[in-house]
């Protein structure tokens, strides 16, 4: 290939050797100035020296591509690290908010079940303690009205007793008087004498018993009832008359 420019008119032109830059480091406004001027370099100088500064270019493109790449991947590693811390922490936060909502609902519920059982609770006392009055009033009831009939009960066995004792005493008066002589009796058997009052119809009975006792002595007496004794001595007098009996267990059953 021939030269444009003669070798005998190169001094008069200013050739100097076109150095490429790299396209990823140059400048835009370099780009625009970069066009090679219209001259042809010497043979021997530009044809030795091409290949060499096209090997360079490449190596240098070639390298910093590397080197971009380099910091690409060094970047994309960080950031990946990054999410990855930043996953972590979400996942603790995560954790101890779970943690927390857990504990929060656990002291809530049983916060809840707490005053639920006490509420439970103080119905069923109130509910025992107004069942309990309800008894205590209903057993007062029963006992006064046991009372009432237990005093009813034993004033109609009195009255029961008078009735069969009147009868008794129609048929059995005498051996009713000396029953109640002998009790007498026995009461004052330290006393020097004594002496038993009865009806007149029951005189016969206690004299036969009594007449050979010089310490007895049987006297009869119209204001005592039938099989009515009534005992008189030193040591005291005793009322064995049969009305005056049943007035003291009246008396005893009215005290109690």
């Amino acid at each position: 290939m021939e030269n444009i420019i003669i070798q005998d008119e190169i001094e008069k032109h200013d050739v100097q050797r076109y150095r490429f830059k790299v396209l990823g480091s140059m400048p835009h406004h370099e780009e625009q100035n970069s066009e090679p001027q219209d001259v042809t370099p010497a043979p021997d100088n530009t044809t030795s020296t091409a290949p060499k500064t096209a090997e360079n270019v490449e190596g240098g493109f070639v390298e910093e591509l590397l080197k971009r790449s380099d910091e690409l991947s060094s970047n994309i590693i960080k950031f990946q690290m990054q999410i990855e811390k930043q996953e972590a922490d979400f996942e603790q936060r995560l954790k101890e908010e779970v943690t927390r909502e857990k504990a929060l609902s656990f002291q809530e519920g049983y916060d809840k079940a707490k005053a639920d059982l006490e509420s439970s609770y103080q119905t069923i006392v109130e509910t025992f303690e107004h069942s309990n009055q309800k008894l205590n009033d209903k057993l007062n009831e029963l006992e006064k009205g046991y009372k009432k009939t237990e005093k009813e009960l034993a004033n109609s066995a009195i009255e029961i007793a008078e009735e069969i004792i009147k009868k008794e005493l129609t048929q059995a008066s005498s051996e009713i008087a000396v029953s109640l002589a002998k009790n007498l009796m026995s009461e004052v058997q330290k006393a020097n004498h004594v002496t038993l009052k009865v009806n007149p119809d029951n005189f016969q009975a206690l004299e036969a018993i009594y007449k050979e006792n010089e310490k007895i002595t049987v006297e009869t007496d119209d204001a005592i009832s039938k099989g009515g004794v009534i005992l008189l001595s030193e040591s005291g007098n005793l009322d064995g008359t049969i009305s005056e009996r049943l007035a003291k267990v009246k008396h005893l059953l009215k005290d109690s």
